[in-house]
């Protein structure tokens, strides 16, 4: 047998790759098919966070299917499996409609004259995946930024604070996850300190002439091209070896790209998500008409009752659900695990279910 290590959520699932048994089909599990057992194999899961609870996810060959009922030639993966046990744990606690909200949150009053914010604010991040969703579909901090100016605030003072609703704004490479997959682009910090997915995508076209630098022509997310170097150069030729590398405070891109050759998206994972928040930030405020100064201290708040100043949402769960596991998104899987369970009892909640939806 083959063996391979791919993460799941707050997991490492050992795929043992095998000849498996014919397939059930969904009308033929449990005691619809008499001597012949749901899963056909017990995946155990290594990590330190499940050891305690003996996990072992059963994985039964089961297909893909569609709307038609119809099977997909192409069978779930075990990592793919736990995703769908996943979200459909988020979905048994949190119900199909449910949203993540991203606000905007202070305490103050806005000055008439001249639209400053007289006071403190903050952004509340909690972890919503689809935050400046790289695949688009989800609220942006534009939507934020705009509902700001439209209840008048057209200066707004001091450095960024983020908070979460329930606990630390951080995000962090998951313990259990291999060390040797950080830094990879399906393996990027997790927490509530999430938007982009916690990836950013640069691209780049060539220089005018050969020798000159390439040009950037786009960010994801927005804003974040003050914190890219380029000090590659364009070539003769049709070829592009480009690399986006991490540096202090930001990323440089390196290598040739050839006057002849397209342009090129590079993406990297973000080490420091709050850094990226920051230049993201400055970029919807400066769209929606908004004058941040970072550098001044937050004035003294004349109203001592903390409010809501902006909100967004995420698409519904159900919504969220799909597009997890349709792209099998680690990100997403453990954002829901610390939605619907918490950051620290997530796990031993979701082998609770697994165990009891399948007895």
């Amino acid at each position: 047998p083959v063996k391979r290590y791919i993460p799941a959520p707050s997991a490492w699932i050992v795929i043992v790759k095998e000849p498996s048994p014919k397939a059930v089909g969904p009308r033929e599990t449990g005691k619809d098919a008499p001597g012949r057992s749901t899963f056909s194999q017990c995946f155990p899961v290594a990590t330190p966070a499940l050891a305690s609870h003996n996990a072992c996810v059963p994985v039964h060959k089961l297909r893909e299917t569609r709307r038609s009922d119809r099977l997909s030639p192409r069978s779930l993966m075990p990592a793919s499996a736990v995703k769908l046990f996943t979200t459909g744990y988020a979905r048994s606690v949190l119900g199909g409609t449910a949203r993540r909200a991203t606000r905007l949150v202070g305490t103050g009053i806005v000055d008439p004259a001249t639209g400053e914010w007289l006071g403190e604010w903050a952004l509340e991040l909690n972890g919503d995946p689809s935050l400046e969703r790289a695949e688009g579909s989800g609220p942006t901090l534009y939507d934020l930024a705009s509902q700001l100016a439209s209840a008048g605030v057209r200066r707004l003072s001091g450095p960024l604070q983020v908070q979460s609703a329930d606990g630390p704004a951080t995000a962090v490479y998951p313990a259990v996850w291999s060390p040797r997959h950080m830094g990879r682009l399906f393996a990027p910090l997790v927490g509530p300190l999430t938007l982009h997915e916690n990836v950013i995508w640069v691209t780049v076209q060539p220089g005018q002439r050969v020798g000159q630098r390439p040009r950037i022509i786009a960010t994801a997310p927005l804003g974040i091209g003050s914190l890219v170097t380029v000090t590659a150069a364009t070539s003769r030729s049709r070829r592009a070896r480009l690399r986006l590398r991490p540096r202090k405070g930001g990323w440089v891109v390196t290598g040739t790209i050839g006057i002849r050759a397209g342009s090129r998206r590079l993406a990297a994972t973000a080490s420091d998500p709050k850094t990226v928040l920051d230049a993201a930030w400055a970029m919807a405020l400066s769209e929606a008409g908004i004058v941040w100064n970072r550098s001044a201290k937050m004035p003294i708040s004349l109203d001592g009752s903390p409010r809501v100043l902006a909100e967004v949402a995420s698409p519904p769960l159900d919504s969220l659900a799909s597009e997890i596991n349709r792209r099998s998104l680690n990100l997403g899987a453990e954002l829901l695990l610390q939605w619907a369970g918490g950051r620290i009892n997530g796990p031993a909640y979701l082998m609770a279910h697994i165990q009891e939806v399948i007895g």
